[in-house]
């Protein structure tokens, strides 16, 4: 048989194979109907509109605080951040076994070398011979490598959509600490200022107890407060030296201060929420992408079980030169050779195939499943974050009052002490009122904001906004 024909028989195979692998035992994926909540805890600010369009993902939410170093240190941390670079290189990884799949389209080419030895009438006439040459291997299942290769693409977007969940975690957790470190130290601020009141109070109790106006019990009532104010510092220091580790190890710092400039009251809450966000924005979250794309998976990889099932092309193709010797040793006969074997393989009892098949089914039922959970766990997530966001900023608005009512009782009080109406420890009472309405609002303030970083963490927002953030290389504010 001519070489061309050697051909052809390998092309009509070639052209089975294809016609099976684009109709028989395609891969039957559908996407699980899950139904939007008729309800949100805020319907002004998520709403089932049929708008769309609403980029939350490249939405630089963060910047609504208007806080230069925050902006800055969100820069820095993504650039910086080794879960984001590792995140990275996986992406890259990926593209690699891409290559390495697409690669078993190539044959196998490989020199080859030796001797032989023996007595085969129509091959060696003298005993011996040697030879080299070329040797083109190649072996394929057409069905299987074109499923390998829509299954290493999947991967690659699986380990991107990866890649966008902890940068929308390390955004979260970014802003978090650093409003958590500005809070702690206005917590260590306030209580040293109450202690100061307190310990003044007790100079005017201890008067007050040689007048015989009080008894010992009011001063070791204010004692005891004085020392469990003390006793907390301690922790509060702590909790500081935490949170600036935290900021650091997210730099890929060593362990180091950070210093802040801002204070909680001049944070603007007002406009950091926007309105009539359409809830399809929630099929932008990493963590329901990464479902979706698991269940992808699982079904190509149905596919890839019944590929085996598909026949397996196998061409060899040894060619090259012959030197063969004759008895008495003398003179060597030197010719070419080439030779040509074509044949495919198709499976007709593998039980062990069968097994994998339904083994992958099972696997792609528990995936669903698992994308079925994923998104009703998203949508409590974004029902609880719009509940926290809303209560919190009520109970803000509330202590909000309180301390101005605090404030305004406390410089009655001192106008009064000036005219001589009341004491000095009556004053200090008012004041150590007003400590208490700062402490309380200061916590107010920062669950408020904790609740707003929440809010957009739970709807997936920023995690692609740092295309277009600038790095800087200037110095930053971290001591």
């Amino acid at each position: 048989m001519k070489i061309n024909q050697y051909l052809r028989l390998l092309l009509l195979l070639l052209l089975l194979s294809n016609i099976n692998a684009c109709g028989m035992f395609s891969e039957n994926y559908s996407k699980p109907e899950i139904a939007m909540p008729k309800h949100w805890s805020n319907d002004k600010i998520l709403a089932n509109t049929n708008e769309s369009g609403f980029a939350v993902a490249s939405l630089k939410w963060w910047q609504n605080f208007q806080d230069k170093q925050l902006d800055n240190l969100i820069a820095d941390v993504i650039a910086n951040n080794n879960d984001i670079n590792k995140a990275t290189v996986n992406i890259q990884t990926a593209r690699i076994g891409l290559q390495a799949v697409e690669a078993n389209w190539v044959p196998n080419i490989g020199v080859t070398a030796g001797d032989i030895a023996g007595n085969l009438p129509l091959l060696l006439n003298n005993q011996t011979a040697s030879f080299s040459g070329v040797s083109v291997d190649y072996t394929l299942n057409i069905l299987k490598i074109i499923r390998e290769q829509k299954l290493a693409k999947l991967n690659i977007q699986l380990q991107s959509a990866v890649l966008n969940g902890i940068r929308l975690s390390i955004i979260s957790q970014t802003v978090t600490t650093y409003y958590d470190l500005i809070a702690a130290r206005e917590q260590l601020q306030i209580s040293q200022t109450e202690i100061a009141d307190l310990k003044l109070l007790q100079k005017h109790l201890q008067q007050q107890l040689q007048q015989g106006l009080i008894s010992q019990l009011e001063l070791t009532s204010n004692q005891e407060q004085i020392s469990d104010l003390e006793g907390k510092l301690p922790a509060i220091r702590t909790n500081i030296t935490n949170l600036e580790n935290v900021i650091q190890v997210l730099l890929n710092h060593n362990p180091d201060e950070y210093s802040t400039q801002t204070t909680l009251v001049n944070v603007d809450t007002s406009n950091v929420l926007p309105h009539n966000i359409p809830a399809t924005v929630l099929e932008q979250r990493p963590d329901i992408m990464i479902a979706e794309y698991n269940l992808k998976i699982a079904a190509s990889k149905i596919g890839i079980a019944y590929a085996n099932l598909f026949p397996q092309i196998n061409l060899m193709a040894p060619f090259g030169v012959e030197n063969m010797g004759n008895l008495n040793g003398t003179g060597f006969s030197t010719s070419s050779y080439w030779l040509v074997f074509i044949q495919a393989n198709l499976p007709l009892l593998d039980l062990a195939t069968y097994d994998n098949i339904d083994q992958s089914k099972s696997a792609y039922m528990a995936q669903r499943y698992a994308y079925i959970q994923t998104v009703h766990s998203a949508f409590s997530d974004v029902d609880n974050g719009l509940s926290w966001q809303k209560n919190a900023a009520l109970s803000l608005d509330k202590i909000t009052v309180e301390k101005a009512t605090a404030n305004r009782a406390y410089q009655l009080a001192l106008a009064r002490y000036k005219f001589g109406a009341i004491s000095s420890a009556d004053t200090v009472f008012y004041k150590l009122r007003l400590d208490n309405a700062n402490a309380l609002y200061y916590q107010a303030k920062l669950a408020q904001i904790q609740s707003l970083i929440n809010f957009y963490k739970v709807l997936g927002g920023g995690y692609l906004a740092q295309d277009h953030i600038a790095v800087t290389t200037s110095s930053r504010s971290a001591s």
